[in-house]
C-alpha cells in the first residue's frame, strides 16, 4: 500500500446520475450498514474533491480520504480491505467486483471513501448499466471509519461491505434477506457474532424463514444462522457453497430476466441429495432450538481450522451466544384448548414448551386443532418433538392418527412441540407473504 496524492473531484455526472438513480437502484435500506440508496461520494451530489488516497495495485482499488491526518486510518480501511477481498475472492469463492470504468473515480479501480461524521456504511452502484454478460454491475463503497462501525469493528465492517460489492457482480434484485444473510454470515470471519442480531432472528421463529421485514428489526441480518445451519447439515461443513449460490443467481440472458432468485440457486444445489429449500425448513426449524443452553454439540459446528483468518477462529460462535437461545413458552395440560399466538406465517414456527403436572405422567396427548375455512387449506402441519428421547435422536415428527398423538416427556418432565405451517399450493417461497394461520393445540393427559 502507498498514499498517492491524486486531487480527484467527483464529476456532475455521478452526482446527477445518483440524483436520478440512486432511489431505483438501491435495494435495501438498513438500520446499520449494508447496500445503500442515501448520500452518494460527492456528498449530496455536489461535486467533491478528493486530495488523497491510499492504493493497492495488486487488487486495484483506492482509499479517498480529505486530510492528511487521516493516512493512518485510510492505511488501516485498506489493510482490512485487502484481507477481505483475497479471503472472500480466493479462499471463499466470491466474485471480484467488476470494473467501473471510470464512472466514480479518476480510473476503473474499485473506489472506497471515507466520510467523517456519517456514522454509517454502504456499498451502492456506480451505474445501472450491466458489466457482466449476467447482469452484474459495479459499485463503490462509502464508510465512516471514525463512528460506530469503525474502531475495533472496522475490519467486520469492511468485510460486510465488501460482501455486498461481491453480490453486486452477481445479482443485484433478489430476496432482501439473502443480501445480509450473506454480508452477516462472512464478517465473522473478521470479528465477532452480533448477539442483538440473533437476538431478532429468534425472537420471531413464526415469521416466514426468508421474510422482509423492511429493516423493521435485525432479523435478516441474524438470519446468517440459517446459512450456517445449511453448511453443516447438507454441504460437509464447506463455506464455499454460499459463493456458489451467489454465481447460480446470475441472470440467464435471453431466459427469465427476474430469475433465477436465491430459492431457486438453494434448490438447484440441494436437488442432487433429492431436497430442496422446502425441504430444509421444518429440519431448520428442529436446529434451532439447539443453541446456546440447548447446544447438543451435534449440530452447528463451531472450528473452521482450515479456512481460518484469526488466531483460534471459530466461525460462526453464535450458537453459543445467549442471544441466540431461542425463548420457549411453558404450557401445562390444564391450558387448553392453547391458541397458538402469535400464528405463524408460511414457513414458519411456533415452539411450546409442555411441561407435566406430576412425576406420574410419562407422556401425553395431542390434538392439533385448524378453524376451519379456506385459510386453512393453504398450509400443513409439519408437528416435532425436543429433544431426542435417544442419544442417536435430536427429536421426531409427531404422527397423528385421526387427528391425535401421544407424545412421550423427556426425562426431566418437559417437551417441546415444533409447529410449522409448511405451504400446500403454488405459493412461490421466494416472495414470501404476511399471512398468518390460525392453529390451536389440544392437550391432555
Amino acid at each position: 500500500m502507498t498514499e498517492l496524492s491524486c486531487r480527484w473531484a467527483a464529476g456532475p455526472f455521478l452526482a446527477r446520475f445518483l440524483l436520478v438513480f440512486g432511489i431505483l437502484w438501491a435495494l435495501l435500506a438498513a438500520p446499520g450498514c449494508g447496500q445503500g440508496q442515501a448520500a452518494s461520494p460527492s456528498e449530496e451530489g455536489s461535486a467533491r474533491d478528493w486530495p488523497f488516497s491510499v492504493v493497492s495495485s495488486e487488487l486495484r482499488f483506492r482509499v479517498f480520504y480529505d486530510s492528511p491526518a487521516d493516512q493512518g486510518t485510510a492505511e488501516q480501511v485498506a489493510s482490512s480491505l485487502r484481507d477481505a477481498w483475497v479471503f472472500q475472492t480466493r479462499v471463499l469463492g466470491f466474485t471480484n467486483p467488476p470494473s467501473d470504468g471510470g464512472i466514480v473515480g479518476p480510473d476503473d479501480w474499485f473506489d472506497v471513501f471515507l466520510v467523517r461524521g456519517i456514522d454509517s456504511c454502504k456499498v451502492d452502484i456506480a451505474s445501472p448499466e450491466p458489466v457482466t454478460p449476467w447482469g452484474g454491475l459495479a459499485c463503490y463503497m462509502q464508510l465512516d471509519p471514525w463512528g460506530k462501525y469503525g474502531g475495533e469493528g472496522l475490519a467486520q465492517t469492511v468485510a460486510h461491505e465488501f460482501n455486498h460489492a461481491t453480490q453486486a457482480a452477481d445479482a443485484w434484485n433478489d430476496m432482501p434477506i439473502a443480501y445480509e444473510m450473506t454480508a452477516c454470515y462472512v464478517d465473522q470471519y473478521f470479528g465477532d457474532p452480533i448477539g442483538y442480531q440473533l437476538a431478532d432472528f429468534q425472537a420471531h421463529p413464526e415469521w416466514s424463514l426468508l421474510r422482509n421485514d423492511d429493516y423493521a428489526t435485525y432479523y435478516m441480518y441474524g438470519s446468517s444462522l440459517y446459512l450456517h445451519f445449511l453448511r453443516d447439515c447438507y454441504f460437509g461443513g464447506d463455506d464455499r457453497f454460499i459463493s456458489l449460490l451467489w454465481k447460480a443467481m446470475r441472470r440467464r440472458p435471453g431466459v427469465d430476466p427476474a430469475r433465477p432468485l436465491f430459492v431457486d440457486a438453494l434448490n438447484a444445489a440441494l436437488a442432487p441429495q433429492g431436497k430442496s429449500f422446502l425441504d430444509t425448513v421444518p429440519t431448520f426449524a428442529r436446529w434451532r432450538y439447539y443453541t446456546c443452553s440447548r447446544d447438543d454439540h451435534r449440530h452447528f459446528q463451531r472450528v473452521t481450522p482450515a479456512l481460518a483468518t484469526r488466531p483460534q477462529t471459530f466461525l460462526p460462535d453464535e450458537t453459543s451466544l445467549p442471544e441466540s437461545d431461542l425463548v420457549l413458552r411453558q404450557v401445562s395440560l390444564q391450558e387448553t384448548p392453547l391458541s397458538i399466538d402469535p400464528a405463524p406465517m408460511r414457513t414458519g414456527s411456533a415452539y411450546r414448551e409442555v411441561v407435566r403436572e406430576n412425576p406420574s405422567q410419562t407422556s401425553f396427548q395431542v390434538r392439533l386443532i385448524q378453524p376451519p375455512g379456506p385459510t386453512s387449506e393453504k398450509v400443513r402441519w409439519v408437528v416435532q418433538a425436543v429433544p431426542g428421547l435417544s442419544p442417536d435422536s435430536d427429536g421426531e415428527v409427531v404422527e397423528f392418527t385421526r387427528g391425535v398423538a401421544r407424545v412421550a416427556f423427556a426425562p426431566d418432565g418437559r417437551r417441546t412441540l415444533i409447529l410449522t405451517a409448511m405451504p400446500t399450493s403454488d405459493d412461490d417461497p421466494a416472495f414470501p407473504s404476511d399471512e398468518t394461520f390460525p392453529v390451536s393445540l389440544q392437550l391432555e393427559p
